[in-house]
């Protein structure tokens, strides 16, 4: 089974180093970004597995770079990390008409253990 590949997006430097370390502590292969404007410019179609995208960031909110992402690799699975409520049924509006919603929710704050066991949930899910 090869490595699985996950991109982390979060203009958070503790957020997104605690999740980039807890990650690649079990084993899976992590790109960081905290600004998501250079991550959709850097960002590579059919490489990762998944991507955990901040729904709010100053350079470029989550859900516009979650439609540069969509636009350039359909397929991706994608998963927000947001302590905002969300839900799936929210995005029926223009946005994310011609969009798919995004496969995941976890809401922050969360214990490392349970953000490891739901990341690990979401990659068995994962082809």
């Amino acid at each position: 089974m090869s490595t699985k590949r996950i991109l982390v997006v979060n203009d958070e430097t503790d957020i997104n180093t605690t999740v980039r370390q807890v990650l690649e502590d079990k084993g899976f292969k992590v790109d960081s970004y905290e600004d998501p404007r250079l991550a959709l410019e850097n960002f590579k179609p059919q490489y990762y597995d998944l991507v955990i995208i901040d729904s709010k960031m100053p350079q470029m909110n989550g859900f516009a770079f979650y439609r540069g992402v969509k636009a350039l690799d359909k397929k991706i699975k994608t998963c927000f990390l947001t302590a905002a409520e969300l839900q799936s049924e929210q995005y029926s509006d223009d946005t994310f008409s011609s969009l798919p919603p995004p496969n995941y929710f976890i809401r922050i704050p969360i214990e490392n253990e349970r953000l490891l066991e739901r990341i690990e949930e979401i990659m068995a899910e994962v082809k």
